[in-house]
């Protein structure tokens, strides 16, 4: 192919021969049915569960005189809990998202304490940024599950039903998750998804 693109059996993907990157293009929006986008001549099927409500807020960076689009954390923290829930082999996507977890506050942290301390007295102090970490991240899911009551409701579920009980499942995050901090973190991001901040 042109531009040092290569094809591979898998109708999406798409490897860059210089550096071996592999790169999905998933398409959605108008061509999908049901949540889904099928490649009739390859006869697969590809879920774009969240897709669409994560677009409507993407923001543009620039690199180098290049602008790209780029999904918000809490929009790929949404994506990676429906991926995990669909195909939950896939420990890559339950890593990412211990990952955004432990580090969500870090990244954020600024803007938590510029416009968040409304709900500074209801966090603890013992493992505080973890746990204003996830408030924050469920008050930064709201607009985006905001525009999908059923993406809204899917993603709940998987909070309560799938996560709770194995965030301390991997090796190799940083907080020693015991269950009464993992049932403070779900509870935080629940009710961060509840409240609509302005």
């Amino acid at each position: 192919m042109e531009l040092g693109f290569e094809r591979t059996e898998i109708p999406h993907r798409l490897i860059f021969r210089d550096t071996d990157t592999v790169i999905d293009l998933l398409p959605f929006g108008q061509i999908e049915e049901d949540s889904t986008v099928r490649f009739i001549d390859r006869e697969v099927e590809i879920s774009v569960i969240g897709f669409k409500e994560v677009s409507g807020s993407v923001t543009e960076i620039e690199i180098e005189d290049t602008s790209i689009k780029v999904s918000p954390m809490a929009g790929i923290f949404i994506l990676k809990l429906i991926s995990w829930t669909e195909k939950p082999e896939r420990t890559k996507d339950f890593e990412d998202i211990q990952f955004i977890l432990n580090n969500y506050f870090e990244l954020y942290q600024d803007r938590f304490y510029a416009e968040h301390l409304d709900c500074i007295d209801e966090i603890p102090s013992e493992y505080f940024q973890l746990i204003a970490g996830a408030r924050l991240l469920g008050r930064d899911m709201n607009p985006i599950l905001a525009r999908s009551r059923k993406l809204e409701a899917q993603i709940i579920n998987i909070i309560d039903n799938h996560l709770k009980g194995r965030l301390g499942a991997f090796k190799g995050h940083s907080i020693d998750f015991n269950p009464t901090l993992e049932e403070q973190v779900l509870q935080h991001i629940n009710k961060g998804i509840s409240e609509s901040i302005s």
